[in-house]
């Protein structure tokens, strides 16, 4: 009964852990409005765990930068026309240098950040530094540094938004939410992933070891080998699954989170060794005790004044 439920919640906290693969800061959209449409048309899915952070924002400007290239409103002036398509062409230049701010503060996994500790600046702060100059986004940095435009209760933003062409909508569809410090890493390795990896890993580790204890005892208790050919199973299949996908970044270049590769990698060989050592002991003979056989021969008197001969044979198993 103790196996069956050892089995159960081994199995129950694998199945938990893999999904935490995908329960993290990709699951957020990276814009309020937009959501993750940019990455779903380019991609044919959406983000997950092992999204390129970088790839995720650029992605979603380049989107928008399209989108508001192809609709302009009809009622602009010329000034506000000729200051739109300045608007979009820093935009661009802003996408493609890829210099974005992290979340370095906020507890939401994904937020807004208009300039960051190390001074990186977002999207609509970018346009804003370059038309307005650096002293007045970092004043509204100061009060709104993790607010959506839609929050952001500052007359002058409006004003700055309707004299180069563009509506607070269009800024806020513009706008990234930024993701952590942490999670931004092409290395990241999900939590979920690294508590299935330390368990398991202990788990088969003992296992193995106490099957061999026992195999060099003679004990033939077969506990610790079933368990253990389930538990290797379980972390195999962990690192089967969790094993990242490689993509080409926007220069073509083959990338992949190298961290969870190893350490699906490592996940692959322990729970495989465990599989064999435990079939080893479960499959393997019991080897025999060491003995010690004593004989003797004696002769005895028979009938009619013969003398017969005898042979005993003696085998006295050893304990150590």
């Amino acid at each position: 009964m103790r196996k069956k439920i050892l089995l159960l919640l081994l199995t129950l906290y694998i199945f938990v852990s893999c999904d935490q693969f995908g329960t993290s800061v990709n699951r957020t959209p990276v814009n309020v409005i937009l959501g993750d449409a940019s990455f779903l048309l380019a991609h044919g899915r959406f983000p997950d765990e092992l999204t390129n952070e970088e790839e995720r924002v650029k992605s979603h400007l380049m989107f928008v930068e399209e989108q508001l290239r192809r609709s302009s409103p009809s009622d602009l002036s010329a000034r506000q026309r000729t200051n739109r398509s300045k608007m979009l062409d820093l935009l661009h230049s802003y996408w493609n240098k890829g210099e974005f701010p992290k979340n370095d503060g906020h507890p939401d996994p994904r937020r807004p950040c208009f300039i960051d500790k190390e001074g990186n600046i977002c999207a609509v702060g970018f346009l804003i530094q370059e038309t307005m100059g650096r002293e007045l986004a970092e004043e509204i940095n100061r009060d709104y540094k993790y607010s959506y435009i839609s929050e952001i209760d500052e007359p002058i933003l409006a004003e700055w938004a309707k004299e180069n062409g563009l509506s607070l909508m269009e800024c806020a569809m513009i706008q990234p939410a930024y993701s952590g410090m942490g999670n931004s890493d092409d290395n990241y390795i999900p939590t979920g992933l690294a508590l299935s990896t330390a368990l398991l890993s202990g788990t088969n580790i003992a296992l193995s070891t106490i099957g061999g204890i026992e195999r060099c005892k003679g004990n033939p208790n077969r506990g610790a080998p079933t368990v253990g050919i389930f538990s290797g199973t379980s972390q195999m299949v962990l690192g089967v699954l969790s094993y990242p996908a490689g993509y080409a970044d926007f220069n073509g270049n083959y990338m992949i989170n190298e961290s969870q590769q190893v350490l699906s990698m490592v996940n692959i060989g322990v729970g495989l060794g465990t599989i064999i050592l435990s079939s080893y002991y479960l499959l393997a003979k019991k080897k025999p005790k060491p003995s010690a056989t004593a004989w003797n021969i004696y002769g005895f008197p028979s009938p009619g004044n013969q003398v017969g001969f005898g042979l005993s044979l003696r085998t006295k198993i050893l304990d150590h």
